[in-house]
């Protein structure tokens, strides 16, 4: 049941729908190395068998994050638009949801809000639900 207490303060992660966004870690430090700026759109990527088979609860993984970005902005950044546009593209342009077709390099459902409501935060909660039976 959800809390109205909680309200702007949980929220449940991005939705990426696209390996083409997933990176390794030698790929995202490749890629800030050949531009830092870089940085801007490449964060490591924390899921639930990170929380519960890492020690340290880090990331194993890095993601391409253009935001909320138009197509021009995110094109700033050619290195990384490149890997999003030759991996993602092609599959969602075949796909039935006009958004994922129309807004290709950007994640399906973003969480712009969680990102605001976490954007000064030192620290955050993370909690990974139980899985079904």
């Amino acid at each position: 049941m959800r809390l109205v207490a909680n309200k702007g303060t949980s929220f449940q992660g991005s939705n990426v729908l696209g390996k083409g966004f997933i990176l390794t870690p030698q790929q995202a430090e490749d890629l800030i190395q050949r531009d830092p700026r870089n940085k801007d759109v490449l964060f490591p990527y924390l899921n639930g068998e990170d929380l519960n088979s890492r020690p340290d609860c880090s990331a194993s993984r890095w993601v391409i994050n253009f935001h909320d970005w138009n197509e021009e902005r995110a094109r700033s950044y050619p290195d990384v638009f490149a890997i999003v546009e030759r991996d993602v593209k092609p599959e969602r342009l075949k796909n039935n949801n006009r958004q994922r077709r129309e807004t290709w390099w950007r994640f399906t459902r973003p969480a712009v809000d969680l990102y605001h409501a976490i954007s000064n935060l030192d620290r955050v909660l993370v909690v990974r639900p139980p899985r079904n039976p």
